[in-house]
């Protein structure tokens, strides 16, 4: 048991090792639940000077999770959900014996959930995402028995939106709280006393903050209005305050009238310190999509350009367009009060902007790019999301992959984009699948391997054999982690529902002299079973039993006596290989088409092939 006085610090090692011991590689194919360790800096909160109780059931909450092991806190995003589960658990399993659960599944199952947790320590794990397939009818009731049955403090964070269903039926109302934010006012004193702030208090105190405490801030909010604070060394409240309220009293009343300056002024909220032309062009998209007939006279004797940025208030800042204002993240201001004031319109908007995306020059088209995904963020926009990924996934796929992977490693919108990255890896869309196995062959797979797995194994089973993107992909994943890439494919060749995953990955990965080597090399561990010559036999044996994909396996035999041509794999070992594979398929005539005439001799790698799969011992049967 660890002692109460351990650092937290101590989760890393603890946590590395128990993660690698335990991980079970099915989870390749169903997805997982893995257990993370939780940063020191989450724990700040929770300490006796930050802390604010909640009020209602809350008084309740530690004795109803010491009864029951499971305890479900029900909230809005931004309420402080995870600081109260934090706080809770700390108070019952002390320091250092905390972990989170970070779900990586399109549907809830107790089987996914880990079996390495440990008796007396708290878990946290936030289920406010709903998943692409709905948990069976008694997966709740699971939950709450997984938790007695390990002897554990389960926390589960979650909203009403996600919390619901027959699933969620059939535990103890008891254990589920509605959690709500703290108060704000006295959250602000808290935060800003703890970062040295003197007098707090008074600070909070000034009238002009009145209307902000009175509209009830959540606790992110809060927090956000205490960084503010700190931002401003001169303390003006009612600049505090503008930029709280997203400056939309400054936006009210600076923006422009009429459609032309209108139009150049939202261009640049999408492509601040972009090009003077190309926030010219995209204001021209924007009247012709909204229907005004712009003839060329029109715009010969419109303004002179200089002219119509004035109106526009926007100016040459270092060589790009920007708002005269200068305040900070005016752009993202302006662009979400574009999106709520005008809601009625957004999809007019969307289908603009994210064409301007997909057509202007490289840079600025990722400064627009990168201000959309702002917006998907801010409101959860999926339909949005959907309207970028269509506008980049053809010529611009490089930068939909850059974009979607920065939402994927997000610590708060990660969770999200993951699960439209589940979703998308099993869309009838070429190009959508050619986008999620780029993205989970570069950094994404990089920094989260097995969650980039688990959703390589579907875009691998809609993938063409031969596909030039999987290939790229699962070469790059075997780089950077070899046993985790070669166990995912084991796993996808034992599991019949996945087996054509594993198929069309292995062709990919032996497409490539390194992936060969590394596929051939025996020290490599495919699973606990087998190793070496045995694995390879099983893998080619499988490809070619499916008749789709013939060709690519005769393309990578060949490819593979060049290899052992060229010295990159073991000649004899490779000969070894291929007669036990080809064995069973000589009345096939299988070994004709690798032979060229005349290049029948004893010292042709094929010839040696053929030799060795007409041995009796190979050829049995």
């Amino acid at each position: 048991m660890t002692d109460a006085s351990t650092s937290i610090n101590n989760h890393g090692p603890l946590y590395v090792a128990h993660r690698d011991q335990v991980f079970n590689t099915a989870h390749y194919v169903d997805g997982f639940v893995r257990t993370d360790t939780i940063a020191p800096t989450k724990f700040g909160p929770c300490s006796h000077e930050r802390f604010i109780p909640r009020t209602g059931e809350w008084f309740t909450a530690r004795s109803r999770l010491e009864l029951n092991r499971l305890l479900v806190l029900r909230g809005e995003r931004g309420t402080g959900r995870q600081t109260a589960a934090l706080w809770l658990l700390q108070q019952i399993c002390g320091i250092g014996r905390i972990w989170a659960l970070t779900p990586e599944w399109t549907r809830p199952r107790k089987q996914l959930l880990p079996n390495s947790v440990r008796g007396g320590e708290g878990y946290l794990m936030d289920m406010s995402e709903p998943t692409t397939e709905q948990a069976s009818e008694d997966f709740a009731v699971q939950l709450q028995q997984y938790a007695e049955n390990n002897n554990i403090f389960l926390v589960v964070t979650t909203t009403r939106a996600a919390w619901t269903g027959a699933w969620t039926t059939g535990v103890d109302e008891a254990v589920i709280i509605d959690v709500e934010s703290p108060s704000a006012k006295q959250l602000v004193i808290k935060e800003l006393s703890d970062a040295g702030v003197v007098d707090a208090s008074s600070i909070v105190a000034d009238p002009e903050f009145s209307p902000v405490f009175e509209s009830h801030p959540t606790a992110a909010d809060a927090r956000r209005l205490v960084e503010i604070i700190r931002a401003r060394p001169d303390g003006k409240v009612a600049d505090i305050v503008a930029e709280y309220t997203d400056w939309r009293g400054l936006i009210d009343a600076e923006i422009p009238d009429g459609v032309g300056a209108r139009a150049l002024w939202w261009s640049c909220a999408f492509c601040e310190g972009g090009r003077q032309t190309s926030i010219v062009g995209m204001a021209e998209s924007l009247r012709k999509k909204l229907g005004e007939k712009r003839s060329s006279l029109d715009v010969l004797t419109d303004l002179p350009t200089t002219r119509r940025l004035q109106e526009a208030k926007l100016a040459n800042k270092e060589g790009g367009i920007g708002f005269e204002s200068g305040r900070p993240e005016f752009d993202a201001a302006v662009r979400r009060h574009l999106w709520e004031e005008y809601n009625g319109q957004t999809g007019l908007l969307g289908d603009w902007i994210v064409g301007q995306a997909g057509s202007l020059p490289v840079e600025d088209a990722k400064r627009v790019a990168d201000a959309v995904f702002d917006l998907v963020v801010s409101f959860r926009d999926d339909a949005l999301l959907r309207k970028l990924r269509d506008a980049l996934v053809g010529q611009r796929r490089s930068l939909a992959v850059e974009v979607f992977t920065r939402g994927a490693l997000d610590p708060r919108f990660g969770p999200h984009m993951r699960a439209c990255l589940n979703t998308w890896a099993r869309s009838t869309s070429s190009s959508d699948i050619d986008l999620v196995t780029e993205i989970c062959g570069g950094r994404f797979g990089e920094v989260m391997p097995e969650p980039a797995l688990v959703r390589l194994r579907h875009t691998a089973q809609r993938s063409a054999p031969g596909s030039v993107v999987l290939a790229g992909a699962v070469n790059r994943l075997a780089v950077a982690e070899p046993s985790k890439t070669l166990q995912a494919i084991c796993a996808w060749m034992g599991e019949s529902t996945a087996e054509i995953s594993g198929v069309h990955a292995f062709l990919a990965l032996a497409s490539d002299a390194e992936g060969a080597r590394l596929l051939s090399d025996r020290s490599s561990v495919h699973s606990p079973m087998l190793t070496g010559t045995d694995v390879l036999v099983r893998y080619f044996g499988t490809a070619l039993r499916h008749r789709g994909c013939e060709s690519v396996v005769n393309v990578v035999l060949e490819q593979w006596a060049g290899f052992a041509e060229d010295g990159v794999l073991d000649w004899d070992a490779t000969v070894d290989t291929f007669g036990v594979v080809l064995a069973p398929r000589l009345k096939d005539n299988i070994l004709q088409r690798f032979f060229a005439p005349g290049q029948f001799d004893d010292k042709n790698f094929w010839a040696q092939v053929l030799a060795k799969a007409t041995e009796p011992l190979w050829n049995q049967g």
